[in-house]
């Protein structure tokens, strides 16, 4: 049957599939387009007509299929199946690819996709339908019922959506109901109900806040019962509010009214919250409505917030802005962290003062981290035990320390622990070490091991320990084993695990051993200075208590950096570090420690508060000053004395403390062996043994071994250099001296080479011909060759070529030139572009540079510290770029920058440079000069590989005129150029006048062509720019680049005339004459002067005829003459307009002649024509001066010739030939004392040597000194504290001071012994010696009443200005301050400060009489003006303070007077006031309070005058420190007078020598020539240094009297500043109070008050008194605004004066 339109359903089969053609590639199609198309029309476009049919017939039911199945029943065959041969039934088979099906989900039309879905598909639906095929509504959707979805009408058809039911989000699902017509929701939540869940279930209430569908919509009424009437829990169904008993609110009426509490405590009865408001917050009278909690302050509590807390002080009674003050106990130095709650006062641990307890008292101190330091023992361990003197760069503790290698070890027996609170105590073992060369140290192994118990413990200190019930356990089998790892290179270095611990039992003893395992890399030995145990501070209050993870890590640090001694003195005077160590040490050593300072070592009981280092006295060390330091022996009351161990002679500066004996050096003498002077030799290993040398060496000393046939002496020099005849060298004395050649017996010829332009002193050895630099020419190489000019000695050519510009050859050194240094920070270089290795020059060093040719480029580099950057000659540090070419810097020498800054060096000339576009061929000079001609960049490296450098302060020589004309430097080149060139300047680098370059770009080192400026310049030919070729001198009328233009009115071609009806030719052409018509003969005017030509008839004037002429007057009727007395002037008139017309002509023709924009400002050229005109009169002056002694000098000069002449004929010739067998005679006595002489001075020049290193030393010394008083006379008025410190420093300066005069006291007596060593050998060539000794006697007979009168005037000059401070002393001494009297205490300041004023004039009259004490009588005018300063200071704070007392004292009076008034008014109004109750309790407590300020007053009071007498005991301390420093000074003045007078013997030595010598004067004819020049060269400087000693003691002296009057001055200023304390002690102590019967009084009257308050308004004056205590209150606060500022001061002063002692 066919499928038709009207029966589209119909099932068709077919068999074509079903035979064997086609095998394969075959398709069977199942299509239902086919039967589509029977409605879709011929177009099959008519989808309208398709859709009808889908509802009209069965076709979507037919196409409709939930699964699918193909049968394969039977494949085509051949026949042969029949047979049943595998072979053939193998060949029948299906064979099926690919199955592809086109079909869709039936979805009811609700859904457009399926999707798979636990192995079957199913519809994604929508139109909230639901179901595998969208059969039925979602189950809230049901408000109408479910419809399946309709194709018709066509295109859009018709979904039949299902609809939400209204449920208001209350209910899941709703059914439809047919009766009501829409859905009803199934269950209704969240205490809803009705069928649409829009009502509250009953004893809830609909929130009308909320909208319906809000889930919390409904709510229950939750009534409070207590809260209720009759106990009505129920509420209103709009807002739910409970029906609330009397001040009961809120919607459940479970709270009480504010200000009222214990709804729920109290059965429902709300009480009164009666805050104190002064102790709330906001003033808040609200407390918590069920606990009747006021809401306190921070610092308040209690119920009514009207106590402190615990750790909280100071109630504030007057100011509800304010809260009680934290207590801020220290969490170490307190016993407890809570305070008096009035006074503030903590409870401190024994020896602890001070309010915070912070302090340590009077004798006691707060030991810090590192108070166990145990050292090496010296037995028990391998390492090498040593010691060195104390130094900054290589720090220690207590005197020794030892060396470790590997596999050594160190043994710290027993461990010390000089305090410990409890039994078993916790420490953190730290290692302090040292470690020198590039390699850090792999790991060290530390054993702690209990080896006994400890027998002399005291265990009854620890009576309550916990640990006491448990025996302890002294042998441990296994010890404590620590594991350090990566020592750091560098001394004063420590290693630390803050982390780890170990328990250590006080009943115990403990050693501990430390083994060198592995070093690594590092070669060096391991310094070991000491094995630190620092109690475990991670349980004290301060540590464990802070919250702040960041502050605790500072903690932690502050332990690694105090334990390294490179940075525990900054990290002690570190605020947050000190504070820190003070706290937790003053914890665990349970308060403060006894200072016991050492009797003889020390100079005062008292020590340091935080450390407890005593003051020792000098050359003495150790926290109690008990032992001598290192390089000082024999402990005396005054100090020990120092070693002064020869550094080069002894094997370490530290001597034997006791004999004093330095330990020496192989072959260095010691005490009472014979040394190279012949004599005993002395403690300090001065000296080698007698024929031995090389004590400089340091490693002892060696043999001489002089030749015994050129040497003079078996005793060589230090060098090892024998004493050779003169001119022959070596050190066996076997050749010519360097720079002699002819090598003779008779000796050696002087070279004489030119030092600037010979490559060295030497020459050849038979001609003497000098060997000369490249440019340089000339037997003694002193002569430039052409081309090149200014020999130097730092040029490695000799002399520089002629640069010129290569348009000259020849050339000189210009005159008129000096030194000009360009110097820059590199703050604002940038790196270069192309290259971020380099940074790039400003522009001060670029441009023209070639004046810098032969001279330096430098800068100052450093790396971060540990780092070391090596230079090499590959490095390219400096780079220079011009001319198109690119110049490095290189150099055979490697260059070094470490964290220390270093200047580096580069010389500019061509022979240190290479071209980096061709390295491998030498620069040439040419190219470098063109290369700093036309300088643009300028490349400095920093950053090598992964290191960088950091390049600060680059500096270039150069050169530039001098103001005076004068020639300073030579390296300037003065050319001569080639005139065809038409080149001038210097270098020839400018074109010369009327000449240009031929183009804006021409090279400088081409030809000028002459200057275009058509022939109208000023000149011929004009004057341009040199390079735009602009002209500069064009005449008047022209104009233009090149003068080529005509101004207007100007005529052509020449520009030289006006047009006519113009005049005036000028620089901007011509003016016009505006001649009136109707009164000048014509429009033309005179063309120089402008005059018109004027009608005289009608008697016209003027210039340009617009005025009456001259003696007559304008009117109505024309001009009329003026009168017959004007005429008399006319002619006068006419001589000065004649004038004026000539100076008029005067200044255009001197405008028109101008060339400043050429030559410059003619004032400008001017000053410096004067400015050489004065030059040339200086030089003329000099030159006569110099004429004028010419003659003289000729005469002279004639006549020591002659003479000369007559001695070399008469005397020279017959006495050579004489005494040519006496000197051969006395050549082995000669040679004997010229050995003795050498070996004197030897020793003189090291001992003035050894004097010239430490005067330095003392001027640093010294220097430090003054520093150190002046920052103590700026900070004493402000700090006690520093004050003590200063005078500290103070004592170890001049403590300093007499030891190094010590040291200069020995050193100049070795001098005088060497001196008259000397002396005894010249005896024995008295013969021969006698004059030369005559004039040494007469020397130092000259040269000690020198000293001697030097030293006289330099004691009066210090004795007068001694004096006039102790004048001042007692003066300022005898300053009181009166309380009252402000006037009389102004009046004796001016007392002082005339006072001071007598001081300052002696002190110039001192100047003016002791020239050689200038230096020291200005620092104590200085002193004087400061101490003027500081009593100035002292007078304006007097007076304010007084002015303040003043004003408080009168506001106090005032208040009393106001509270007497009010009480009299509170009797007049006793009968008359009634009801008024609550205002009058209110009174009551403003009153209470009144008495509470007054007694707060008087606490302040008592509080300052406590730090006013705290601040006394400090300052007597200061008192008694700055007396013992004036002890010391004099002490130290005393052995610069004893030094004086252990030079005397040297003058009368001297004076005896003179008598001596006038016995022999009478053989002086007699001597060599030969042998006077060789004593005359060595015995005179002898006399010249011993000079310099003397010299340098009286300078020494003289600073020892300034530092004692320096002492003086502060000693005064400490007790000027006890008067001023004690003067504001007892003002605070006088400030008034009010009556406190009065207010008690005015209560008990207020009491009964009634009707009659109103009109007296009596709380405005309890207002008026709140507010004079407040003012009194606001000045008290402000006192302790200062009071704190200053402490604040002296905090920071202390940091300072920590820095500088560092």
């Amino acid at each position: 049957m066919a499928v038709t339109a009207a029966v589209p359903d119909i099932v068709t089969c077919s068999q074509d599939y079903s035979v064997e053609y086609p095998s394969t590639g075959g398709q069977v199609v199942f299509s239902v387009f086919d039967r589509f198309r029977l409605f879709l029309g011929a177009q099959s476009l008519d989808y309208a007509s398709l859709y009808s049919a889908f509802t009209s017939t069965n076709l979507i039911s037919f196409l409709t299929f939930t699964d699918l199945r193909i049968r394969l029943i039977y494949p085509a065959t051949d026949g042969k199946e029949a047979f049943k041969n595998p072979s053939d039934l193998v060949r029948y088979y299906y064979a099926i690819s690919d199955i592809r099906i086109i079909a869709g989900c039936w979805c009811n039309l609700h859904a457009k996709y399926c999707v798979l879905r636990n192995g079957r598909m199913v519809c994604q639906c929508s139109h909230n339908t639901d179901g595998d095929n969208c059969e039925r509504c979602l189950p809230l959707y049901n408000n109408r019922p479910w419809s399946q979805g309709a194709y018709l009408p066509y295109p859009s058809g018709t979904p039949n959506e299902c609809q939400i039911c209204a449920c208001n989000n209350h209910s899941a699902s709703c059914t439809y109901n047919p009766v009501l017509g829409y859905g009803v929701c199934d269950v209704c939540g969240q205490n809803t109900a009705g069928a649409r869940c829009d009502q509250c279930l009953p004893g809830f209430f609909q929130n009308s806040t909320l909208p319906l569908n809000d889930p919390n919509v409904c709510t229950l009424c939750m009534c409070q019962i207590l809260g209720v009437l009759n106990n009505d829990l129920t509420c209103s169904m709009i807002g739910g509010q409970c029906n609330c008993r009397p001040l009961v609110m809120g919607r459940q009426c479970d709270i009480c009214y504010d200000g009222y509490y214990g709804l729920l405590t109290f059965g429902g009865a709300c009480q009164g919250c009666q805050c104190n408001t002064l102790g709330t917050v906001g003033q808040s009278n609200v407390c918590d409505k069920q606990t009747g909690q006021c809401p306190c302050k921070p610092g308040i509590t209690s119920r009514d917030c009207s106590l402190c807390k615990d750790g909280f002080y100071q109630f504030p009674f007057f100011f509800s802005s304010q809260d009680c003050v934290a207590c801020q106990c220290d969490p170490g130095g307190a016993a407890v962290p809570t305070c008096n709650k009035q006074t503030g006062q903590c409870v401190c641990r024994p020896f602890m003062t001070g309010l915070r307890c912070s302090l340590s008292a009077d004798n006691y101190y707060v030991p810090l981290l590192d108070m166990n330091n145990n050292k090496p023992a010296p037995a028990g361990g391998t390492c090498q035990q040593t010691t060195d003197l104390y130094s900054p760069s290589k720090p220690y503790t207590d005197r020794t320390f030892v060396l470790c290698n590997q596999m050594n070890m160190a043994s710290f027996s027993p461990l010390l622990r000089i305090v410990q609170p409890k039994l078993i105590a916790n420490y953190i073992p730290a290692l302090r070490y040292g470690l020198n060369g590039s390699f850090p140290w792999s790991s060290l192994t530390l054993s702690i091991r209990a080896n006994g118990p400890n027998t002399s413990v005291d265990l009854s200190q620890y009576p309550n320990d916990p640990s006491a019930a448990v025996p302890p356990s002294c042998i441990l089998p296994m010890p404590y084993t620590i594991l350090i790892q990566n020592l750091t290179i560098g001394y004063g270095n420590a290693w630390v695990n803050v982390n780890s611990s170990i328990p250590l039992d006080v009943r115990c003893t403990y050693t501990a051993t430390l083994s060198a395992d592995s070093p690594g890399g590092a070669t060096q030995p391991l310094l070991v200075d000491s094995l630190v145990l620092i109690p475990d501070y991670h349980s004290t209050a301060v540590y464990a208590n802070e919250t702040n993870p960041v502050l605790r890590q500072q903690y932690d640090g502050c332990v690694s950096r105090y334990l390294a001694l490179q940075t525990k003195d900054a990290t002690k005077t570190d605020a947050i570090c000190r504070q820190f160590m003070l706290s937790a040490m003053s914890e665990f050593a349970q308060g403060a420690l006894r200072c016991d300072c050492d009797p003889v070592g020390s100079v005062s009981p008292l020590c340091d508060s935080v450390g407890g280092q005593c003051q020792c006295q000098p050359g003495i060390t150790g926290r109690r000053c008990e032992y001598c330091q290192p390089g000082y022996y024999s402990m005396t009351p005054t100090g020990c004395t120092p070693c002064f161990c020869d550094q080069l002679g002894s094997q370490t500066p530290v001597c034997n403390y006791t004999s004093g004996q330095c330990p020496c050096e192989p072959n260095v003498a010691l005490a009472g062996q014979t040394n190279t002077l012949s004599l005993p030799s002395d403690l300090q290993c001065h000296f080698c043994v007698a024929n031995y040398y090389g004590i400089s060496t340091g490693q002892g000393c060696q043999a001489c071994s002089c030749s015994p046939i050129g040497a003079l002496s078996t005793q060589c020099a230090e060098s090892g250099q024998c004493s050779c005849l003169r001119t022959i060298g070596g050190n066996k004395c076997d050749a010519c001296l360097a720079g002699y050649f002819n090598f003779s017996i008779s000796g050696c010829v002087l070279c004489n080479c030119s030092t600037s332009g010979a490559l060295n002193v030497t020459c050849d050895n038979l001609s003497g011909s000098c060997y000369c630099k490249a440019n340089v020419q000339g037997v003694k190489c002193d002569v430039c060759k052409a081309g090149t000019f200014n020999v130097a000695a730092g040029n490695p050519d000799g002399c520089q070529p002629c640069f010129c510009f290569g348009q000259g050859s020849q050339c000189s050194s210009a005159s008129g030139f000096q030194e000009l240094i360009i110097t820059d920070s590199t703050t604002n270089w940038k790196s270069a572009l192309d290259n971020i290795t380099y940074i790039t020059a400003s522009a001060q060093f670029l441009g023209d540079m070639h004046y810098s040719y032969g001279q330096w480029l430098s800068y100052w580099a450093q790396t971060r510290p540990g780092v070391i950057v090596n230079i090499t000659s590959s490095s390219q540090p400096v780079i220079l770029e011009g001319n198109g070419l690119r110049l490095a810097y290189v150099s055979a020498d490697n260059l070094t920058v470490t964290s220390v800054a270093t200047l580096l060096t580069f010389t500019l000339q061509q022979s240190f440079w290479i071209n980096t576009a061709s390295p491998t061929i030498p620069l040439d000079a040419a190219t470098f000069y063109k290369v700093l001609a036309s300088l643009t960049r300028i490349l400095i490296q920093q950053r090598f590989g992964y290191d960088f450098i950091a390049v600060s302060t680059v500096s270039m020589r150069s050169a530039v005129l001098s103001a005076d004309g004068s020639s300073q430097v030579a390296f300037v080149e003065n050319c001569t150029c080639n005139p065809i060139q038409n080149v001038a300047g210097l270098s020839c680098g400018n074109c010369s006048q009327g000449f240009q370059r031929p183009t804006p770009t021409s090279s400088l080192y081409g030809p000028c062509v002459p200057c275009n400026c058509n022939n109208k310049a000023q000149t011929t030919p004009g004057i341009c720019d040199e390079w735009t070729g602009i002209c500069r001198n064009c005449r008047n009328g022209s104009y233009g680049d090149h003068c080529e233009n005509c101004f207007v009115n100007v005529t052509s071609p020449n520009c030289d005339q006006c047009l006519p009806d113009y005049w005036g030719l000028s620089k901007t052409g011509c003016s016009a004459c505006n001649c009136v018509p109707s009164f000048s003969k014509s429009t033309t005017c005179d063309q120089n002067t402008g005059q018109c030509a004027c009608n005289e008839a009608l008697h016209i004037g003027g210039l340009t005829c617009n005025q009456c002429a001259d003696n007559y007057v304008n009117s109505s009727t024309g001009c009329i003459s003026c009168g017959e007395c004007y005429a008399l002037v006319v002619a006068k008139m006419k001589d000065l307009r004649t004038n004026q017309t000539n100076l008029t002509s005067l200044t255009n023709q001197l405008i028109s002649q101008d060339n400043s924009s050429t030559l410059g400002p003619f004032y400008t050229r001017l000053a410096a024509i004067q400015g050489n005109i004065t030059a040339l009169n200086n030089f003329n002056n000099r030159a006569n001066a110099l004429l004028a002694t010419l003659p003289g000098s000729i005469t002279a000069f004639r006549t020591a010739l002659f003479n000369l002449t007559i001695a070399l004929v008469s005397v020279i010739a017959p006495q050579t030939r004489t005494a040519t067998n006496a000197i051969q005679s006395a050549t082995d006595t000669i040679a004997a004392a010229a050995s003795d002489i050498n070996s004197t001075t030897t020793t003189l020049i090291q001992a003035y040597s050894q004097l010239t290193n430490d005067m330095p030393r003392f001027t640093d010394q010294l220097s430090n000194l003054m520093a150190s008083l002046q920052s103590v006379l700026y900070s004493i008025s402000g700090n006690s504290d520093i004050i003590i410190n200063g005078i500290q420093l103070l004592n170890q300066t001049v403590n300093a001071i007499e030891t190094n005069a010590a040291n200069a006291s020995s050193s100049s007596q070795l001098a005088l012994q060497t001196a008259q060593n000397a002396m005894n050998l010249q005896t024995t060539l008295s013969n021969q010696l006698l004059p030369l000794l005559s004039q040494l006697a007469q020397s130092l007979n000259s040269l000690g009443q020198q000293t001697n009168g030097s030293a006289q005037n330099a004691l009066n000059s210090a004795m007068v200005l001694f004096q006039n401070s102790s004048d001042l002393l007692q003066s300022i001494q005898t300053f009181t301050f009166s309380p009252v009297d402000v006037t009389g205490t102004a009046a004796i300041i001016q007392n002082q400060m005339a006072l001071a004023a007598t001081l300052t004039n002696q002190t110039q009259v001192a100047q003016a009489s002791s020239q050689p004490t200038l230096n020291l009588v200005q620092t104590d005018n200085a002193l004087t003006s400061q101490l003027l300063l500081q009593v100035t200071g002292n007078k304006s704070a007097i007076d304010g303070l007084s002015s303040r007392i003043a004003v408080a004292n009168q506001t106090a009076s005032n208040a009393v007077a106001l509270a007497q008034n009010t009480t009299n008014q509170a009797q007049r109004m006793i009968n008359i006031m009634t009801n008024f109750d609550a205002t009058a309790q209110s009174v009551q407590s403003q009153a209470n309070q009144s008495l509470l300020t007054v007694q707060r007053i008087r606490d302040l009071g008592q509080q300052a005058s406590n730090a006013s007498d705290q601040i006394l005991r400090s300052l007597q301390t200061a008192i008694i420190s700055s007396t013992q420093a004036q002890q010391v000074a004099s002490q130290a003045a005393a052995e610069a007078d004893s030094l004086n007078q252990i030079l005397g013997p040297a003058s009368n030595k001297s004076s005896a020598l003179i008598s001596q010598s006038s016995t022999v004067l009478n053989d002086i004819q007699s001597k060599s020539a030969d042998v006077d020049q060789k004593n005359a060269s060595i015995v005179t400087p002898l006399a010249n240094s011993l000079g310099t000693y003397l010299a340098a003691t009286v300078a020494l002296e003289q600073r020892v009297a300034l530092a004692r009057m320096t002492a003086d001055n502060v000693t005064a200023l400490v007790q000027q500043m006890q008067l001023n304390v004690s003067a504001l002690t007892a003002r605070l102590q006088s400030i008034p109070t009010l009556d406190s019967n009065a207010i008690a009084q005015l209560q008990s009257n207020v009491a009964q008050l009634q009707t009659y308050y109103n009109s007296l308004n009596l709380l405005t004056t309890v207002a008026s008194l709140n507010n004079t205590i407040t003012g009194q209150r606001v000045w008290i606060n402000a006192m302790k605004m200062r009071r704190d500022d200053l402490q604040q001061q002296i905090a920071r002063l202390s940091n300072l004066l920590s820095l500088l002692k560092t």
